[in-house]
């Protein structure tokens, strides 16, 4: 009788690159402690593949520099404040969805939107006002009706 093996998991590091000072950073707080209660609570991934390297930590550059070292053609960078990431089998992925526990989680996990449904509001719907959640279109914005003169204005005539 022929066993199959399944295939090992690739390693999986999640991270997040963060300031103290950075309002942004402070705004995701509560949501990536959510997130990974979630992942330890499932056992999703271990409490060592989840990084949090503060931007005055004395070891940063030593940290991210053992991350790089996973990685194949590329190099782990914080150009801004939050960054977050994962490292799934030497592949490096930096998300760019939304805020929400749920959202990061679906991304961790590899859950796509189609399959998985998330909350619509993404960080690009806060920076960029109007636009449709991932894009520069703008939403269709419905035109307002002219008002109607008073009744006032029209019997003073």
């Amino acid at each position: 009788m022929k066993h199959r093996q399944e295939k090992p998991k690739p390693p999986l590091v999640i991270g997040l690159i963060y300031a103290k000072w950075c309002g942004h950073c402070q705004a995701l707080e509560p949501e990536w402690k959510i997130m990974k209660q979630n992942l330890l609570k499932k056992k999703s991934v271990l409490p060592h593949e989840i990084l949090e390297i503060e931007d005055s930590d004395h070891d940063k550059d030593v940290k991210m520099e053992r991350i790089n070292k996973t990685i194949y053609g590329g190099k782990l960078q914080a150009n801004g404040y939050p960054t977050i990431f994962k490292n799934v089998g030497g592949k490096l992925e930096y998300y760019e969805g939304g805020r929400t526990a749920v959202e990061m989680e679906n991304w961790v996990l590899g859950k796509t939107a189609e399959n998985h449904p998330v909350h619509k509001k993404t960080w690009r719907n806060y920076f960029f006002g109007g636009f449709q959640s991932g894009t520069l279109t703008p939403k269709p914005t419905p035109r307002p009706k002219p008002a109607k003169p008073s009744r006032s204005s029209r019997d003073s005539k």
